[in-house]
């Protein structure tokens, strides 16, 4: 072949010659460029031409025996890529006139890997970019969850690390099961990436119609799953961050009237008096333990819990009470005086207990 064409210039070769005049295969001139063994070329668009000086000088280095004269200065050696970028992307013509793009990523494992996209000629770069660019946004320690897993897959990793941690009770975790089931029939057939701010919060909205505490429970299991995902690198944020606040309804308080009260206590007075009553006899203790319930609104458990020895002098000669003691409480409630003397419901029932 002439060195010189019909405009002064040296010819070039392409891919496909180059293979054809070494008798290799055409993805082997790919992968020397990609270790940096093959001859160097000229990038024009996505094409590649090889100029024949280039190509002769490259095969002169290769013959067996050659003494390479070294360079002065340190040796040139191909500089590392940074981790979570990368390499020259070539272009593969493939059939039906597809382009494969590829390059070299160095994944943030320390590992290089080839990432390939296949599309048509314009849009391959732009796919391969695209790519790129997902892949560069994050840095998963776990290969098995990204973006694009479904939200069950999310679900059964969050369960996962709850029992490798093994810090909650059984009862908590059945409990975040059942609270998934008001969460997985809308987001199942969702990936990660699609379930955004605006799914969560008409989610827990609508769950809030029908129940406020339906609606809280979705809102912890989803908050602890998604925050999994942000530690893990595999969500950029908690989608339920920036969801509305919860607004609990308004209940009236209930409480006896008067006339409610009084037929509470006639039906007692008419129990205890009455003879031939079933088990055992009484003894007017079940008179004041619902007087002590209806003062002090206290609950059935915390008034039979109540000893004798909460009340009375005794009960404040020791003001070193520990947190949870139940004079504490007590006088917390209001059901002693500080000097240990009955108040409130209990004044006037020695006999209370």
């Amino acid at each position: 072949m002439n060195t010189i064409t019909k405009w002064g210039l040296e010819p070039r070769i392409g891919v496909e010659e180059l293979a054809e005049y070494l008798g290799v295969p055409v993805q082997t001139i790919y992968d020397w460029r990609m270790s940096g063994k093959a001859p160097r070329a000229l990038k024009i668009g996505k094409h590649l031409r090889f100029a024949l000086s280039d190509v002769r000088a490259w095969l002169t280095e290769r013959y067996e025996g050659q003494v390479r004269v070294r360079r002065r200065g340190p040796a040139m050696s191909r500089p590392r890529i940074p981790v979570g970028t990368h390499g020259t992307i070539t272009f593969i013509n493939r059939s039906n006139g597809r382009v494969e793009a590829c390059c070299r990523f160095l994944d943030w494992d320390g590992v290089t890997r080839l990432i390939q996209v296949t599309a048509s000629s314009p849009a391959a770069e732009t796919a391969l970019k695209k790519k790129l660019a997902e892949r560069n946004a994050f840095q998963p320690v776990d290969t098995t969850l990204t973006p694009d897993s479904p939200f069950p897959e999310l679900v059964d990793y969050w369960l996962a690390d709850l029992d490798l941690e093994s810090r909650i009770a059984a009862s908590t975790r059945f409990n975040y099961v059942r609270d998934m089931r008001l969460v997985l029939p809308t987001f199942r057939g969702f990936t990660l990436r699609e379930i955004g701010v605006a799914r969560c919060d008409a989610l827990l909205k609508q769950l809030g119609n029908n129940s406020y505490s339906s609606a809280k429970r979705a809102r912890t299991v989803l908050r602890q799953s998604f925050a999994l995902a942000v530690r893990h690198e595999v969500l950029p944020r908690n989608p339920i961050d920036n969801v509305s606040r919860l607004h609990k309804p308004k209940r009236t308080p209930t409480a006896l009237t008067a006339a409610e009260v009084n037929a509470i206590r006639a039906v007692i007075w008419a129990w205890e008096t009455t003879r031939g009553t079933s088990g055992p006899n009484p003894d007017g203790q079940f008179r004041q333990i619902v007087e002590v319930m209806l003062g002090t609104s206290a609950r059935i458990g915390e008034v039979l819990a109540i000893r004798r020895r909460d009340f009375g002098p005794a009960a404040s000669q020791d003001r070193s009470v520990e947190p949870g003691d139940r004079a504490a409480e007590l006088h917390r409630r209001g059901l002693a005086s500080a000097d240990g003397v009955h108040a409130g419901p209990l004044a006037g029932c020695p006999g209370v207990l």
